[in-house]
Parts: structure tokens; C-alpha cells; sequence
């Protein structure tokens, strides 16, 4: 039996259905994301930071120039980001979606396992530190200031991530 995936973030909710809900300020709207999108919404949730990190990969490991690691990284961001906006246009839409009527996200993420926080908290904020630790051991700041950037963009989405798994810790 698959395990249920959890949604958790800023501007997800759960209505008396137990539905996740994303609710998007700019057009007061919720999206009601059906179980068998949620992988997909997750992993496209993240464009922004997968599009980063494919940006550092870019940059790192394949050593490529700052304007084709920024093109790949564009590209990548703009491909994510279609498809998020194709997957957003199947999902069932509530006009004037109050959240204040909802549960929060980080109500639903009591759902995993106290084990399972401590650890994504211990992975996030390891991340954070590796990150900011190989800018400064390779001397990122004077000779790849946005390889630097980027990694320091990276540790603080990591960070923030670790909050909120702390405040889901917290409230259980």
C-alpha cells in the first residue's frame, strides 16, 4: 500500500473534506489539488529551487559558463513552470477561497511520523550548513560571487524548510 503524501507549505490548506486546497492570494483562489496529482504538485512546487539547483549543477559539475548555466536554468524554470500552470488549470477551482475556514498545512504535517520531522529538521539544516561551509572553504565570494549567491539562496530555502518542520514538531 503507497504511503499518503503529506502537502505542507505556505499556502496549502485542508478543508472539512480533509481535500488539500492550494490557494493561490493574487486571484483569491483555491485549487483543489485530487490525491493522484499530489506527487506531481509537489515535485512542480519546487520549480524554484530545482531550478537553482540546476543552475549550481550546471555551473559546478559540468563547468559551464555563468550565461549557459542562467539559459539552462531559465529553461528548466520555464518548462517546470508550464506544466504547473497546465496541472493548476485541471484542478478544481474555488472562487473566493477563505483559508481563514480552512486548516492550516502545518496542521497536517502532525500526520508524520515524529521520526520522520526530526529528520527531515537534521537533513534541512545539514544542507544549510554544507552549503554556506563549501562557499567559504572554496572561496566562492571573491572568485564565483553567483555560484555563492546561489548556494546562499539554497541554505536559506533549506533553512526556512526546517522551520517549518519545527513549528510542525512543536504543535504536536
Amino acid at each position: 500500500m503507497a504511503k499518503e503524501i503529506v502537502l505542507n507549505g505556505k499556502n496549502i490548506y485542508y478543508d472539512k473534506h480533509n481535500r488539500a486546497i492550494y490557494y493561490n492570494k493574487r486571484k483569491q483562489t483555491g485549487y483543489v489539488i485530487p490525491s493522484d496529482a499530489t506527487q506531481r504538485y509537489q515535485v512542480l512546487s519546487y520549480r524554484y529551487a530545482i531550478a537553482l539547483v540546476a543552475f549550481i549543477f550546471c555551473e559546478l559539475l559540468f563547468n559551464l559558463n555563468h550565461w549557459m548555466s542562467l539559459l539552462i536554468a531559465a529553461l528548466s524554470f520555464v518548462y517546470m513552470e508550464w506544466h504547473y500552470r497546465k496541472l493548476l488549470a485541471r484542478f478544481t477551482q474555488i472562487k473566493s477561497f477563505n483559508p481563514s475556514a480552512a486548516r492550516a498545512s502545518t496542521n497536517e504535517a502532525k500526520k508524520i511520523e515524529k521520526g520522520g520531522l526530526i529528520l527531515r529538521i537534521c537533513l534541512y539544516v545539514a544542507l544549510s550548513v554544507l552549503l554556506v561551509a563549501n562557499v567559504i572553504i572554496e572561496n566562492y565570494i571573491e572568485t564565483n560571487l553567483l555560484i555563492a549567491l546561489a548556494s546562499f539562496a539554497v541554505a536559506l530555502l533549506s533553512g526556512y524548510m526546517a522551520i517549518r518542520y519545527v513549528i510542525a514538531l512543536t504543535k504536536e
